[in-house]
């Protein structure tokens, strides 16, 4: 009796076992249990390089899968935002620091992330140049922004219907002198570096050129002729117009000198014509020690010192056509820069010493444009500027 009993009890509780897996697999098939939903996953990415001067030529890729479908890839540069359905595989420049994400989206809009990744853009070293620029007729003064041998953004600096030309900058950078022809006047004037505040500082009885400044940009040396006293030479005057002194006085003769050029050692280099002849000479700034560099049967003139060493770049006519030259401040070690048969003037040391801009154009200066040369001569030449003639280029000084 009592087996029996175990027995249906057994019966029943294995019957109702079964039945209650019989239901949870019922249930089960009804509402199956679904994969975890995996977000994109990045399969392979690229960005490249994360540095360099402008322009950077940026290079990024991005691909991904999942097990949906890839909706979009993104790529966020900054405030700029692309998205394409397709992996990114894409090359652009970049002119200034940005952040870099790319990313990926699947259907469900879950997203994989790569970056941000800091690429780094330097700017070059830009430097500026001063020049005379003759645009249809109106002779003014220009600067330009000179980059990686490219000189452009050009801005005018003086209005006036006369002649602007020979800038100069001051030590500072702050200031530039410059020749004007203004009414029948040649004088010496000077200006803010953006062209305002312009001032003449030279007396009406004078016709004043070729300016340069000194070193502690305090005074300004030029060219002149007295016409009260009918003599010629180079003075110097403070740059607020007072204390005129004459350093080199000779009887007028019809000329005038081209250019000064007052160099960091504290010599004024100058050119003169005596004798059927130009030449180059150099006084101290208080008018003694006149010494002449140049005594060739050849016309050598337009003086311009390096700011990095005792060298001065000039113009001699000695193999049939101006070209530049350079030599010690004492005369020695000339060196023929430029061989071209054109006609090359107007020569102004870089700030490194290490370039010469200058004035060229062949057979003679009809249509003067800007170039580059290195200050050994070596290398091709770089030319800066095309349309409009162009001269007397003077590169402002680096500022601390």
């Amino acid at each position: 009796m009592k087996n029996n009993l175990v027995s249906r009890l057994k019966n029943g509780f294995y019957k109702t076992l079964l039945a209650s897996a019989s239901l949870g697999s019922l249930y089960c098939n009804k509402n199956p249990i679904e994969p975890v939903d995996e977000k994109p996953v990045i399969t392979s990415s690229y960005l490249s390089p994360t540095s360099g001067m402008a322009p950077v030529s940026v290079t990024v890729r991005l691909t991904c899968s999942d097990d949906n479908s890839i909706r979009d890839y993104t790529l966020i540069n900054g405030l700029e935002r692309i998205t394409t359905t397709s992996p990114i595989d894409t090359t652009f420049a970049l002119n200034e620091t940005r952040e870099i994400t790319l990313k990926c989206s699947d259907s469900k809009g879950q997203e994989a992330v790569y970056g941000p990744i800091n690429v780094d853009v330097t700017q070059p070293p830009t430097e500026q140049i001063a020049f005379w620029n003759d645009f249809g007729g109106n002779e003014d003064i220009y600067v330009g922004d000179l980059i990686e041998e490219n000189l452009s953004n050009f801005k005018r600096l003086t209005t006036d219907p006369g002649q602007d030309l020979e800038p100069a900058w001051s030590p500072d950078g702050k200031y530039l002198s410059f020749t004007t022809n203004r009414n029948a006047q040649v004088t010496i004037t000077i200006m803010d570096s953006n062209g305002n505040n312009q001032k003449q500082i030279t007396p009406q009885s004078y016709l004043s050129k070729g300016s340069t400044w000194s070193p502690n940009g305090e005074q300004i040396a030029f060219t002149y002729i007295d016409f009260n006293t009918n003599t010629r030479g180079v003075a110097k005057i403070n740059s607020d117009g007072t204390g005129l002194v004459k350093l080199i006085e000779k009887p007028a003769n019809g000329t005038i000198s081209s250019l000064v050029s007052w160099s960091k050692e504290g010599q004024i280099f100058y050119d003169m014509y005596e004798n059927n002849n130009w030449d180059i000479y150099s006084v101290k700034p208080d008018g003694a020690d006149e010494t002449k560099l140049t005594n060739t049967p050849y016309n050598e003139n337009l003086p311009s010192v390096s700011p990095t060493e005792n060298r001065i770049a000039y113009v001699s006519d000695k193999f049939g056509s101006l070209d530049i030259h350079t030599m010690k401040f004492n005369g020695s070690d000339i060196r023929r820069i430029t061989t071209n048969p054109g006609v090359e003037v107007d020569p102004r040391f870089s700030n490194d010493g290490k370039k010469i801009i200058f004035a060229f154009d062949a057979p003679l200066l009809y249509n003067p444009q800007l170039y580059l040369v290195n200050s050994d001569g070596t290398g091709d030449w770089v030319k800066l500027t095309i349309g409009d003639s162009k001269r007397y280029p003077a590169w402002r000084p680096k500022q601390p």
